[in-house]
């Protein structure tokens, strides 16, 4: 192996390198990472940026799109949405928080349409089913352990 490259990722010591491999087990295993000359500080600190900036895009493409912010927009029901999606979704795929949002909108409709009264209780009933039947969530369905 010649002088100057990294075992881990068999690339030149350059901190975007490092950050990809230190990044991935920052969680996992800290004390690792830090005994091998990674930073978790740092890595942790470019994740938060990096989603930071993409719930800012996020925030901005719906002023594009709607026109205008309402109030309701700042509400803690608001932040419940996406907690709800990323648990009907699951970790394993990013196609799997797009078919929980339709999932979620569909059981929306419908249980409002039906329960106009009770479909939040509806709605939570639903959410329990998922978590008992499916507890890694809907990318679980085509996703294989194997990989």
């Amino acid at each position: 192996m010649p002088l100057g490259r990294n075992r881990i990722t068999n690339s030149r010591n350059t901190p975007s390198a490092s950050c990809q491999v230190f990044g991935k087990y920052a969680l996992e295993n800290e004390l690792r990472v830090e005994y091998l000359g990674g930073s978790v500080r740092q890595a942790m600190a470019i994740n938060f940026v990096l989603a930071a900036f993409c719930g800012g895009l996020g925030g901005a493409l719906v002023v594009m799109s709607l026109g205008h912010i309402e109030p309701n927009f700042s509400f803690w029901t608001t932040s419940g949405e996406f907690v709800f999606v990323a648990i009907l979704a699951g970790w394993q795929s990013v196609a799997a928080v797009f078919v929980a949002s339709t999932v979620l909108e569909v059981v929306r409709s419908f249980s409002s349409a039906y329960f106009p009264n009770t479909w939040q209780l509806a709605l939570g009933l639903f959410l329990l089913f998922v978590i008992r039947f499916l507890p890694k969530g809907i990318g679980s369905l085509w996703h294989r352990e194997g990989r």
